[in-house]
């Protein structure tokens, strides 16, 4: 798949989810969020960032150069990280409509746990994604204590 976009291996990755589904017991949300947190705490292990700001930029840039959005830090405590251009946006067949962003909540999760080893909760507070007609979300990471 070297020759796949990224974005198009992810949609290709969500149709299947479904089948997984029904084979885990895990919800498709559970199981996209696992995949981008395991993609994050790989794409941590390459940055060379130590400080949380400098983690955020740096991700900024990976997203862009996988063709994943453009990231932009809004606010800092907390952290609230819009994307524009996400392409991981899906409305779930158990989500009730709404449209989600499990992956890149794990993404950005996994690589501050990585890279910064902080306990990190990534939620999706608002989506205008795909589904909708437009495409940014807008993303608040709570960092805890270190994780062991």
């Amino acid at each position: 798949m070297d020759d796949v976009p990224l974005p198009d291996a992810v949609a290709i990755f969500a149709k299947v989810v479904s089948r997984m589904q029904e084979y885990s017991g895990l919800s498709s949300c559970e199981l996209l969020s696992g995949v981008g947190e395991q993609v994050g705490r790989c794409l941590s292990r390459k940055m060379k960032s130590n400080d949380l700001n400098g983690l955020l930029e740096e991700l900024a840039g990976v997203r862009l150069d996988l063709g994943l959005g453009e990231m932009d830090v809004q606010k800092k405590d907390p952290v609230v990280v819009k994307v524009y251009g996400c392409t991981g946006c899906v409305q779930m067949p158990d989500s009730e409509g709404k449209t989600q962003c499990p992956f890149g909540e794990g993404l950005l999760s996994g690589v501050v746990m990585g890279k910064l080893g902080l306990e990190t909760v990534v939620k999706l507070t608002e989506s205008v994604g795909r589904g909708t007609g437009y495409n940014v979300c807008t993303f608040v990471v709570s960092m805890k204590r270190k994780c062991k």
